[in-house]
């Protein structure tokens, strides 16, 4: 990924030097910290420059923790991935991480493939939410008159486009958009092409993941296959009921973030989902229907 910028930040310099070499040889612009309040002050002086950060947990002058909930209580640096690098995988510690806002991990020592995988996914994930965001800001709010709807997609794009239009009619969008896009894309992966957990890994690994998708939306029994969003909005609330054609999924091991899972390149989007965008989510049967609320 060339020009997209990474801050590290770690208060040994073997560990920066080594994390350097991995990231500028797989074509990324590096910037480096010694400790925290070195991090901070480069992210608050080029908020717009970084897509990820490589976080130390423990550093003497500012632990990563407080680094972390700085970057969540500021609006402009609160959506940069970060990827906290921990020498102790302790449940506590990643719990306590996760309730702060830092949704990967990456336990040391780690090996090179690691960690260009689980920065590739993160980087992704918030390339594909800033790209969404952009484009809500062009988008007609004409549909924040909207009280019913139906609507139907296949592809990758067209449910990021489904998603657009109707975080419009949500007081929140910009949070809205991100989750209702999860839960779409996760119905057309997951549920109509039958991509499974495991799949989606090595998928992700191999980058080819994209590729995969466009195979399986031109296969006879996927092509007319679609995902259906009905929208409800009443004085109380905005719901939405999200079915696809699959045959569900162990739904329930992924409504919370699971740490046996933390250090996985994927399989946060309904968790983070049920966090950030909405007020309650619940599957029903199979896992092949999902309703998604945001309380007015």
């Amino acid at each position: 990924m060339p020009n997209t910028s990474v801050l590290i930040v770690d208060d040994e310099a073997i560990n920066r030097l080594l994390l350097n070499e991995y990231l500028v040889d797989a074509g990324y612009d590096v910037v480096e910290a010694d400790g925290g309040i070195q991090a901070l002050e480069a992210l608050n002086k080029e908020p717009n420059r970084f897509s990820a950060v490589l976080l130390d947990r423990m550093m003497p002058d500012m632990d990563g923790l407080t680094v972390l909930k700085q970057m969540k209580e500021t609006v402009i640096l609160q959506d940069i991935p970060v990827i906290m690098q921990t020498a102790k995988a302790m449940k506590s510690e990643i719990q306590e991480g996760l309730e702060c806002g830092s949704y990967y991990y990456l336990t040391k020592p780690f090996d090179r493939k690691t960690l260009l995988t689980i920065l590739q996914a993160a980087i992704e994930q918030f390339t594909a939410h800033q790209s969404l965001i952009s484009e809500l800001k062009d988008t007609t709010n004409t549909f924040s008159l909207m009280k019913t709807g139906l609507f139907e997609c296949t592809t990758l794009m067209e449910a990021r486009s489904l998603s657009k239009l109707l975080a419009i009619s949500c007081p929140e969008p910009h949070r809205t958009v991100t989750g209702l896009s999860e839960l779409i894309i996760n119905g057309i992966e997951h549920g109509n092409l039958n991509i499974t957990y495991d799949e989606k890994t090595l998928l992700i690994k191999e980058d080819t993941l994209y590729e995969e998708i466009d195979k399986r939306l031109t296969i006879d029994s996927n092509k007319d296959k679609k995902v259906r969003v009905e929208y409800k909005r009443n004085a109380n609330d905005i719901t939405f009921v999200i079915t696809d054609e699959g045959n569900g999924f162990d739904y329930e091991s992924f409504i919370d973030l699971d740490l046996s899972q933390i250090l996985d390149s994927h399989g946060r989007g309904i968790a983070m989902a049920k966090l950030l965008s909405f007020s309650d989510i619940n599957y029903e049967g199979c896992g092949n229907k999902v309703t998604a609320i945001i309380k007015l």
